[in-house]
């Protein structure tokens, strides 16, 4: 009889400790996923990241040394067609110039942003912070007069000073910011950096688009090449569906690597616009929704 009591005790001990070791357990379950919020388990282990649409196309721009073999091998191309177009007194890049009138200075027109000069560390400071592109913060960006330039621009640019062609710069900066942007290319060593040959954008002088600063351009200088990152650096028709635009480039297809010379720029640019179908009300999360409505995934 005493056997039996304290068999029954014990096995109640050991239930009362096993019940008791369950609770303790479950709660410090509760309490790990309660202190957790941001860490969602998986099947497979994985985790919610947060990351920014922007990331791998800044890092790209800024790392890859596949982006600096693109770049430094298209102004390795544009000085070989220059060598050639300068010998041809009829020869021009523009559409706007269909003939060249004699007595004409010769010049490429060069884009300035992610063509001759580098933001990409305004971009990365976006990331960083959460941001996205305003035109307060980036007019604030190029009063820092920081941007670097693009690899290969600056030799190519020199190269054609010494040889007599000057280099004419069409961005869509706003004037406000037309000093800090003589003073950026200055500082940097770039020919023709003065207000001469820095044409930015003038809407109360109807530069909007680039189109009417090239005809002006033309009136002076014959063009001999053209070199931008977005096909509104070549043509005022850039505006359009995708399909629209990629008319616009093989009507034009013998001039690339000729002519017109494209680096690339994943960060930015009038295709983006084109995806969002140049609705600029949209919000971050309809912007989201429009650009992956447009991809086209494997059957």
């Amino acid at each position: 009889m005493q056997i039996e009591t304290a068999t029954a005790a014990s096995s109640k001990t050991r239930s009362l400790r096993t019940r008791t070791l369950g609770i303790a357990l479950l709660g410090a379950l509760l309490m790990a996923c309660a202190g957790s919020p941001s860490r969602v388990s998986t099947d497979t282990g994985a985790t919610q990241r947060n990351t920014h649409e922007n990331l791998n196309a800044v890092l790209w721009f800024q790392d890859a040394a596949e982006y600096q073999a693109a770049v430094i091998g298209t102004y390795a191309n544009a000085s070989r067609a220059l060598n050639v177009a300068r010998r041809d007194a009829n020869f021009s890049a523009a559409l706007e110039q269909p003939t060249v009138q004699p007595g004409l200075r010769q010049a490429v027109v060069v884009d300035i942003d992610e063509t001759i000069l580098d933001n990409s560390p305004y971009q990365a400071r976006l990331i960083l912070n959460g941001g996205t592109f305003d035109e307060t913060s980036w007019r604030a960006w190029c009063n820092e007069r920081k941007a670097l330039a693009i690899p290969g621009a600056l030799s190519f640019a020199q190269a054609a000073a010494r040889n007599g062609v000057d280099i004419i710069y069409v961005s869509n900066r706003d004037v406000s910011v037309l000093q800090a942007t003589i003073d950026n290319l200055r500082a940097l060593g770039f020919p023709n950096a003065d207000e001469k040959h820095v044409y930015l954008r003038d809407r109360p002088r109807g530069w909007g688009d680039k189109g009417p600063r090239r005809i002006e351009i033309a009136k002076t200088h014959q063009i001999l090449l053209m070199i931008g990152d977005n096909l509104g650096d070549f043509s005022d028709d850039y505006k359009g569906t995708a399909q629209q635009r990629l008319a616009l480039l093989n009507e034009h297809r013998h001039w690339w690597g000729e002519r017109w010379f494209m680096l690339p720029n994943p960060m930015y640019g009038s295709w983006e616009y084109s995806a969002l179908e140049y609705d600029y009300s949209l919000d971050s999360a309809a912007q989201y929704q429009r650009k992956t409505g447009k991809l086209r995934p494997a059957q």
